[in-house]
């Protein structure tokens, strides 16, 4: 069985979770972009308002 998933970005910083998550199955990750900047939000076209 194979599956993805979504993750922080930081997850990539653990080898060892990493390893553990592809002995699980998983075969692909959703890394979600979050920031209060508009010009990322722009360049990642995501849409959204921060309060400024």
């Amino acid at each position: 069985m194979s599956f993805s998933t979504q993750v922080s970005i930081d997850a990539a910083r653990d080898p060892e979770l990493v390893q553990l998550c592809g002995e699980a199955g998983i075969t692909g990750v959703f890394v979600g972009i979050e920031t209060p900047n508009q010009d990322s939000l722009r360049e990642t076209k995501k849409s959204g308002k921060t309060s400024e």
